[in-house]
């Protein structure tokens, strides 16, 4: 039997060939998150995993587990060679894994003090809700650890996710039709303060993701909650926050993306009716810099998005990496 076909697979731990702690209890100093945009893993974030795991020493410590749901073995070796954890693998958990492998896993994540999900769908991420996979995630975090997540292992980790069950959407589609089924949402998968009222987006530049957030943004306003924060993350960079919500922007080598922080409430946009497109006002803050920043402050003037019967206009477009395209259409 190959490996494609079995619904849990745990593959082996690529461990430290340091380890002069390892009678120790390892007790990691976070919280933290990990917001990676996709495609291009940053290798600081990983670094800055690790170190926040570590607080103020250094060295070898703490365990990193790498979530996916059909990719193979991730680059463990390389992450371990990058970062010096204690050790890294990768568990892969099948879209129809048993309660029992469920059961497996949850017990293996519960031992990490690291999960970092890898890309692919979020919606088979979404079917851990309620499992003990969901759960030893949450536990992970809570006892002081790190959680992160690249493209789809991102989106998942705002209380506001993307359902994606109906696959992509284009930001066209959703600013013209705000109210579809294919822009449904799913909520509190997982629970971590500074990402309260958050809703993700990933890839964000490259596949001009901002109508399809502002349209979800709108979209859940309507829908009665009192405010809402968006934070798109460009492939190639990773937007890395503490347990005190200071966040910082890493980047792979000289990847030109940042971090996008958009911002609306109830007054700023004109209630849609079904199928109806969307008018409404967002303001959109773009961060390249490295330095740490709140991050309910983002260091870059608010620059205002206007969308009118669901086509988008606005004053800035190459300074933000936006493609005329999806600004103009």
């Amino acid at each position: 039997m190959g490996l494609g076909s079995l619904k849990l697979v745990v593959f082996p731990s690529v461990v430290s060939s340091s380890l002069e702690s390892a009678a120790v209890a390892f007790v990691p100093q976070g919280p933290g998150l990990v917001l990676m945009g996709g495609k291009t893993d940053v290798t600081d974030a990983f670094r800055w995993m690790q170190q926040t795991l570590m607080g103020e020493a250094k060295g070898v410590g703490g365990d990193l587990v790498v979530l996916t749901a059909k990719s193979d073995n991730f680059r463990d070796a390389e992450i371990a060679a990058a970062a010096p954890f204690s050790s890294v693998r990768t568990i892969r958990i099948d879209p129809e894994a048993s309660a029992a492998e469920l059961a497996r896993a949850g017990a293996l994540i519960s031992e990490a003090h690291a999960v970092f999900m890898g890309g692919g769908n979020q919606a088979n991420y979404l079917g851990w809700a309620g499992t003990p996979v969901q759960k030893a995630i949450q536990g992970v975090y809570d006892k002081g650890g790190v959680v992160g997540g690249t493209s789809a292992g991102l989106a998942v980790l705002g209380e506001h996710v993307f359902a994606a069950r109906d696959g992509g959407v284009g930001p066209q589609k959703a600013l013209l039709n705000p109210g579809s089924a294919s822009l449904a949402l799913a909520h509190d998968f997982l629970e971590f303060p500074p990402m309260k009222g958050t809703l993700t987006d990933t890839h964000f530049a490259e596949r001009d993701r901002l109508g399809r957030l502002i349209a979800m943004m709108a979209g859940q306003l309507q829908a009665g909650t009192a405010g809402i924060r968006g934070i798109g993350v460009d492939e190639g960079a990773a937007l890395v926050i503490n347990g005190k919500g200071v966040a910082q922007v890493l980047k792979e080598g000289s990847a030109p993306g940042g971090a996008h922080f958009v911002s609306m409430g109830a007054s700023d946009f004109t209630p849609f009716t079904p199928a109806g497109a969307l008018t409404a006002t967002a303001k959109v803050q773009h961060v390249l810099t490295s330095a740490p920043f709140s991050l309910d402050s983002p260091p870059s003037k608010p620059v205002p998005v206007r969308v009118e019967a669901g086509k988008m206009r606005v004053d800035v477009v190459t300074r933000y990496g936006w493609s005329v395209a999806e600004l103009e259409e």
